[in-house]
């Protein structure tokens, strides 16, 4: 259902974003450990660990599968400042990790012989101060760290101080699926150097829509008892995306985001959950797109973003469609709204690609939103196509409830590319936009389709002129002067 933006809510995006703090966070930044804190159980052989209690390890682990399976409540695993390789006998797919933990009933991932408990105190593991590490010989989708359908309340994973290294195809540093506790990733480093996330026959289409190539991958989680906190991470790599939580109210923050990407959908943040908070993150790929957000209710705030593609997409064959975007807003779930984009630095490279700094896709009319105090900036860096790279970017939508500046702040913009709003092939309706510091050649390019009619008021921009493709059709002014496509 949708919702009118609430005075509520614009006093809250007034107010509170004029001073916002960085929020707390339910668990905070665990601190780093060392090889000293040693207690419980010594470990020192590839297996099992099934009993409650602390655990460390002895010496670097070579596994020919998985190096060590956990099961039950409770498990607090010191690696010690010690290495796992996993996989090195090679094996099927998606049945080796280097540490597991799965459902009861999945007894094709977990032996019966192993205790398993999810309807009672679940799994409560703490793994941390070490390395974990991929074989070179190890199966495809053989994630480093893997947590299966447990559905639990009581499911907490805690996972701090690591340093991850994965490079067969599908793998991801950290992937679950189905659970209801909570999640906690904090101070590691992955290093993704995947190049593949195809299964055996599937397209890339089908790869990418399934998000096959995150470095960390929180999957098919909705309503968790208490936020998944994702913070202080340093992700180097990825053939796709760097961190997507599915989860409600998921925290994502102080991450450090670099990826390579060759696969569509390449974000370095992505959240599909409804409230999920996104902030003061560094995303800085070396090919890719910033912040995505498609659910109800998230803020994306306070990030530094530079962003470029490359023609390297291997489902496009050269430039993902559209190009880069720092921030891209959209609803393909029907029920997105009361969104906050705000105090962002996005900055577009266009190379050979273009993009946008920030776009907005199949917003549908009704849906509030609030962008303001963000800056943005094109650079033209290279050869793009003849739109090149723009500050915004409107496709699909009915902007009506979306509230550009206002009262809280307009945005800085800065662009040495062709135009300062950009209205793509379905076109958009009702945007009520101010650019008082946008110096491009058009204010604005309309590029709709004849049958996908655009209607816009643009303010205070230093140009007042429109430079309209061959098939647009929209009607606007720029500062009182009515600009019509076809002229």
């Amino acid at each position: 259902m949708k919702h009118i933006l609430s005075l509520a809510l614009l006093a809250f995006a007034s107010v509170a974003f004029a001073q916002m703090p960085v929020p707390a966070t339910t668990a905070g930044a665990p601190p780093a450990t060392t090889s000293n804190d040693l207690s419980g159980t010594a470990i020192s052989a590839c297996g099992k660990i099934t009993s409650p209690g602390n655990y460390y390890l002895t010496t670097n682990l070579t596994c020919p599968g998985t190096a060590l399976m956990v099961s039950g409540p409770g498990i607090h695993l010191n690696l010690n400042g010690h290495t796992i390789v996993y996989g090195t006998a090679g094996g099927t797919m998606g049945t080796i990790y280097g540490i597991e933990n799965d459902a009861c009933w999945d007894t094709d991932q977990k032996p019966v012989t192993i205790p398993c408990d999810n309807s009672g105190a679940g799994i409560g593991v703490e793994i941390f101060n070490g390395s974990i590490a991929q074989s070179q010989n190890a199966p495809a989708f053989s994630h480093a760290l893997y947590f299966g359908q447990n559905e639990n309340t009581n499911q907490l994973i805690n996972i701090h101080n690591l340093t991850i290294t994965v490079q067969q195809t599908g793998s991801s540093g950290f992937f679950s699926t189905f659970q209801d506790g909570q999640i906690l990733i904090e101070h590691n480093t992955i290093y993704d150097n995947v190049r593949s996330i195809n299964r055996p026959g599937q397209s890339d289409q089908g790869a990418r829509s399934q998000f096959q190539g995150e470095a960390i991958h929180v999957d098919n989680s909705k309503q968790m008892v208490a936020p998944d906190q994702i913070a202080y991470n340093k992700i180097v790599g990825s053939p796709q995306g760097g961190i997507r939580d599915t989860s409600t109210g998921a925290q994502v923050y102080q991450n450090d985001i670099s990826m390579n990407a060759l696969y569509a959908n390449d974000f370095c943040v992505d959240v599909p959950g409804a409230n999920e908070r996104v902030y003061s993150n560094n995303c800085h790929p070396i090919n890719g797109r910033g912040i995505h957000i498609n659910s109800e209710g998230s803020y994306a705030y306070y990030n530094l973003i530079t962003v470029t593609e490359a023609p390297v997409n291997r489902e496009y064959n050269g430039c993902e469609g559209g190009g880069a975007y720092a921030v891209q807003v959209e609803d393909d779930i029907q029920h997105a709204g009361n969104v906050v984009v705000y105090g962002n630095t996005g900055t577009v490279n266009t190379g050979q690609c273009g993009g946008a700094a920030l776009r907005i896709t199949g917003w549908a009319a009704g849906s509030p939103a609030v962008v303001a105090h963000n800056s943005w900036i094109v650079n033209k860096t290279g050869g793009a196509d003849q739109y090149g790279g723009m500050l915004y970017s409107f496709d699909a939508s009915n902007l009506s409830t979306v509230i550009f500046g206002g009262p809280y702040g307009s945005d800085t913009l800065k662009t040495s590319d062709l135009g300062c709003v950009y209205f793509d092939w379905d076109g958009a309706q009702n945007v009520n936009i101010s650019i008082p510091t946008c110096h491009a050649t058009y204010a604005v390019v309309a590029n709709n389709g004849p049958t996908n009619y655009t209607t816009y008021r643009v303010v205070n921009s230093p140009q007042t002129n429109a430079f309209c493709t061959m098939n647009s059709y929209s009607l606007g002014t720029v500062d009182g002067a009515t600009i019509k496509c076809p002229k």
